[in-house]
């Protein structure tokens, strides 16, 4: 593993910082769940500590899935010689042995096998032992995210430690921008970090209880993990770009340059669209008579991203596509407001909608689709 992605500067942060969760992403084949594994593995047998392996759907933890994720450690290493294997069954997470025939002759429990979307199964159930919680493959791949999922794992994993201090890991792939974390958490900087760089993000609650108010901190660290430099040998195209560059993931899209819609266009209707935590302007343009293109009086959507800092509330007079309920007329779903409007959304339908750069129009039809279902 010395090619692979290390633990050494996320261990010195939890070490100094001791935050209650920690996001890890980058690339596949890095090393990340590997390590988080091997450490949580060996602070359990050391420790006599238990953990939870956590997926977002029941179909995620079948036994023999949530046994295969630990096929790469070396128990026997990690143990002393102790155990052999780690076997999962009726979802609990056991340390075992095998004699010379190969039937499994002793084994211990030191973990549990859950699935978020089962969060309210574990209410009454008490987990005394557990210190760590593993959030799997939390950044789904073309899957959708649980209703609220952000507030769903802040109750699931305060069912877990209740007044416990403990710690939540969340492994995940730079697959897409699109996360509701990042909204709901303020995690403002996690798409613009660089490899290797590590952010700390601090929530102050005030909780009313029988002394008073009391105040306490709650901390996320991130990290976004340097990639290992190592092609997968079954990778090609655009995706091996992706997986070994730790690259958001992106598609070619019909891409115009700024320098063509600002000196050949004219801007006829403007609009923006948030979702989640991404932001688009939306220009829809004309193209100038004076241009050859624009004889036959061509119209097209010019998309680029908003502002950073930019927010519904700066936006009162302006028209905006939003997942957020809001009173102003002027902000809805993707539905129009009025006949001339449903003819410009008409250019949708016709894929008359140009970008300023492959990534834009990535992230933005992954938005525009979210809000088609919706």
């Amino acid at each position: 593993m010395a090619n692979f992605y290390n633990l050494d500067r996320i261990n010195n942060v939890i070490i100094e910082e001791d935050p209650e969760y920690i996001i890890l992403q980058g690339g596949r084949n890095i090393g990340k769940s590997y390590q988080v594994k091997k450490k949580l593995l060996e602070d359990s047998y050391v420790n006599g500590t238990e953990l939870i392996y956590l997926r977002r759907e029941q179909v995620d933890i079948k036994t023999d899935l949530a046994q295969g994720y630990w096929s790469d450690m070396n128990i026997r290493e990690i143990t002393e010689d102790t155990w052999d294997s780690i076997i999962v069954y009726q979802g609990k997470i056991f340390w075992a042995r095998h004699d010379d025939e190969g039937k499994i002759c002793e084994k211990q429990q030191f973990g549990w096998v859950h699935a978020l979307s089962l969060a309210s199964h574990y209410k009454s159930v008490m987990f005394p032992k557990v210190s760590d919680i593993i959030f799997e493959e939390f950044i789904p791949d073309n899957k959708p995210y649980l209703q609220n999922e952000p507030l769903q794992l802040q109750e699931y994993v305060s069912t877990i430690f209740r007044t416990r201090k403990g710690r939540c890991w969340l492994i995940g792939n730079t697959l897409t921008k699109l996360n509701p974390y990042v909204d709901a958490w303020k995690l403002e900087g996690i798409n613009k970090m660089k490899p290797k760089q590590i952010d700390i993000y601090r929530s102050t609650v005030q909780v009313q209880t029988e002394n008073g108010v009391e105040t306490h901190t709650v901390k996320t660290a991130v990290q976004y993990c340097a990639a290992s430099g190592l092609l997968s040998k079954m990778a090609f195209g655009a995706g091996s770009n992706q997986i070994v560059t730790n690259e958001y993931r992106r598609f070619e899209q019909p891409k115009v340059s700024a320098d063509f819609v600002n000196n050949l266009c004219h801007v006829v209707y403007t609009m923006y669209m948030f979702y989640q935590n991404l932001k688009f302007k939306m220009d829809f343009c004309e193209i100038d008579d004076s241009c050859e293109l624009g004889q036959s009086r061509r119209y097209f959507w010019y998309v680029k991203p908003a502002a950073s800092k930019i927010t519904i509330d700066d936006l009162e007079d302006t028209r905006v596509i939003s997942n957020e309920v809001d009173m102003n007329p002027l902000h809805t779903g993707l539905n129009p407001i009025s006949p001339k409007e449903k003819r410009l959304f008409d250019y949708f339908a016709k894929n008359k909608v140009f970008f300023c750069d492959d990534m834009t129009g990535t992230d933005w039809k992954q938005c525009f689709q979210a809000l088609m279902r919706r």
